[in-house]
This record gives structure tokens, C-alpha cells and sequence, in this order.
């Protein structure tokens, strides 16, 4: 072997040995962030804060109002001169009124997760990406089917003439 051949090979499978897989790099990755997981709650907070969302909610006024009968109080004595006699009379109040207003109000915090929508989001441009290749490869598959289906109608034809061109020819040659 030549010198030059030699350098080739050595050079080949040192770059060969010298690659990482992406199997090898997420193992390197995820022992590294097990050792030290403070650096990976770093990186996800960075890349990925919890977004806090405040929805105030719409106040509900509820009123509740309760009649309760009229006291009986007693007035100062009088005295009657024709029976000559001393009463206490007696007024009746009006109803009480009493009303009781309660207010009620339902706020909303929303923490939404960013690591999650943003999973679903990467995970919905890799499907449509899946979805726009089969509708393509479809679309390809019926095309060529199309063609097929002319060429073999187109074949169907040739043999068709060709076998009535060739019993044209044989019935002439029996009527001479």
C-alpha cells in the first residue's frame, strides 16, 4: 500500500471515531444535567418562564330583602274623662324592611406552562410537515396511476387494431 493510501484510511477512521451520535451527545446531556440539576432548572426557566395571566372576573350582586311585622310599642298613659279611667294605647309600626346585599367575585390566575405549548406547538409543525409530504405523495401516486391507466389503454387499443388489422388481412387472404 501506498503512503498516500494509508494517510486516506488513517484519516477516515479517525473522523469516523472522532463523531459523536445523537444518541451519544443526549446520554453526555442527560448525565451532565442529572449531576447538576440547578444548571438544567436554569436553562428551562430561562427558555421556558411561566407565564401568569389575571382574568378579573364579573361581579354578581345578590340582594335579599326580609319583612319582619311591626313592633307594638306602648304610649305614655292618658285618661279617659267621660269613664274616668287611665289607658295605655297601643301603636302597631309599620313593617321593618331589611335588606341584605351580598357582592360576589370569582378572579382567575392562569400559569400557563410554556415547556408544554411549546412541545405541542413543535409537535404540530412536525405533523403538518408529515401531513403536506403524504398529501404530496398522494397526489404523485395518483398521477402516475392516471398515467398508467392511459398507457394501458393505449395498449389495449394497439392490440385491438393489431388483431383486426391482422384478421382483415387473413379473411382477404382466404377470399382470393
Amino acid at each position: 500500500m501506498k503512503i498516500k493510501h494509508i494517510i486516506i484510511l488513517s484519516f477516515t477512521i479517525f473522523s469516523l471515531i472522532g463523531c459523536i451520535s445523537e444518541k451519544k451527545q443526549r446520554f453526555k446531556a442527560e448525565q451532565f444535567y442529572r449531576e447538576h440539576p440547578e444548571e438544567l432548572a436554569q436553562n428551562c426557566a430561562e427558555k421556558f418562564p411561566v407565564m401568569t395571566k389575571f382574568i378579573q372576573g364579573v361581579t354578581i350582586t345578590k340582594r335579599d330583602t326580609i319583612f319582619q311585622k311591626g313592633k307594638v310599642l306602648d304610649c305614655p298613659p292618658v285618661f279617659d274623662t267621660i269613664t274616668k279611667q287611665s289607658f295605655i294605647p297601643k301603636v302597631i309600626c309599620p313593617e321593618e324592611r331589611i335588606i341584605y346585599k351580598t357582592e360576589y367575585r370569582t378572579d382567575t390566575v392562569i400559569n400557563e406552562n410554556t415547556a408544554k405549548v411549546e412541545q405541542y406547538r413543535l409537535l404540530n409543525d412536525k405533523t403538518a410537515k408529515e401531513l403536506a409530504i403524504s398529501q404530496n405523495n398522494e397526489m404523485l401516486a395518483n398521477k402516475k396511476a392516471k398515467q398508467r391507466f392511459w398507457m394501458l389503454i393505449g395498449l389495449l387499443a394497439v392490440i385491438v387494431l393489431g388483431g383486426f388489422y391482422h384478421y382483415k388481412k387473413t379473411l382477404l387472404a382466404n377470399t382470393k
